[in-house]
């Protein structure tokens, strides 16, 4: 019986190995899967592997609203929170504030901008639902990151920038 056993493991060693064998035994193997591919030998990866399928690219996804102007500034701020179709999407119903530049203006002629500590970064004072404000309408979730950004940036000055 004990020879039995040994016999049922060595076929099932032999038959992982067969598997290792015809899965990629030589550089230009196939991967397979429903678009193919193949390993050749690139280098190493951030993983730290040699062989990376490179017939294969990632599709890239363009952003229409993608942010514009360098982190910190009121450009950034505006496109990532408050341009259309951004989470604050201010310019749905504010036409004044179609960009960054004119919504500073409209918001500094509503009394919410101005130096470090502007009343549009502080809580009780800001019209922003991530600051308890009521903007935009309805039940929102918490934006610490919009917290967190425009909070560096009222710190840096408020500037229109």
């Amino acid at each position: 019986m004990p020879r039995r056993g040994a016999g049922l493991a060595l076929m099932a060693y032999g038959a992982a190995l067969t598997f290792l064998v015809s899965c990629g035994a030589t550089p230009d193997a196939p991967l397979g899967g429903a678009h193919g591919g193949g390993a050749r030998l690139l280098g190493p990866t951030d993983g730290g592997f040699s062989r990376v399928d490179a017939t294969y690219t990632a599709p890239v996804i363009m952003n229409a609203a993608a942010p514009t102007g360098r982190p910190g500034s009121w450009a950034h701020i505006f496109s990532t929170y408050m341009a259309e179709g951004t989470f604050g999407n201010c310019t749905h119903c504010h036409p004044d504030m179609k960009d960054a530049p004119s919504s500073y203006k409209w918001l500094d002629d509503q009394e919410y901008m101005g130096g470090s500590s502007p009343p549009l970064t502080n809580r009780g004072a800001s019209c922003l639902s991530w600051y308890g404000g009521d903007m935009p309408p309805g039940v929102q979730p918490p934006k610490p990151e919009a917290v967190m950004e425009m909070d560096a940036w009222a710190t840096a000055g408020g500037h229109n920038n």
